[in-house]
């Protein structure tokens, strides 16, 4: 949780200046919309979100796509998956 990790890392009374792309910025639009008071400035680069349809139907349009890029990416660089793996365990 964000506003539970900025109260406790900078202080109740601190704004956080935050810079989000694609998913990234979904999630400070996110915040955004439910803690405004908490950010001193929210900068987004591409990804915004469509109005009037829901991120899972967003998404599963996508998926198929990003699952491609995905496969054509670690094919191109075999060894990023192991450092992608550990990052995520993490």
């Amino acid at each position: 949780d964000c506003e539970a990790a900025r109260r406790a890392i900078a202080g109740e009374d601190a704004k956080l200046s935050l810079l989000g792309q694609s998913y990234g910025g979904f999630c400070i639009l996110t915040y955004l919309s439910m803690y405004p008071e908490s950010l001193d400035r929210a900068i987004v680069t591409c990804g915004l979100p469509p109005v009037g349809v829901p991120a899972e139907e967003l998404y599963a349009r996508t998926y198929e796509r990003m699952r491609e890029r995905n496969r054509r990416f670690y094919k191109r660089y075999p060894g990023d998956a192991a450092i992608v793996r550990a990052v995520c365990a993490e």
